[in-house]
């Protein structure tokens, strides 16, 4: 359904400049924890990464990266 609507945005040219991809999880409960869904999508184990002491981006293969649960899109 969502894969549905992105197609449709697409389609209508709301998105050309940009890339929205829809990665499912694993299903661990942990992968609920952002860095913990980014370590699945790289392949890696589901754990969540040390947090540093001041606050950085997300990163997704070196990438900065905007990370949503679907229930909050929803």
């Amino acid at each position: 359904m969502l894969q549905a609507a992105i197609d449709e945005a697409y389609e209508a040219g709301l998105l050309s400049e940009c890339d929205i991809t829809i990665h499912r999880g694993a299903g661990a409960y942990i992968c609920g924890e952002k860095s913990a869904l980014l370590e699945s999508m790289e392949g890696k184990r589901g754990h969540p990464r040390l947090k540093p002491k001041q606050k950085e981006p997300e990163w997704y293969f070196c990438n900065p990266t905007l990370v949503n649960n679907v229930e909050t899109i929803a």
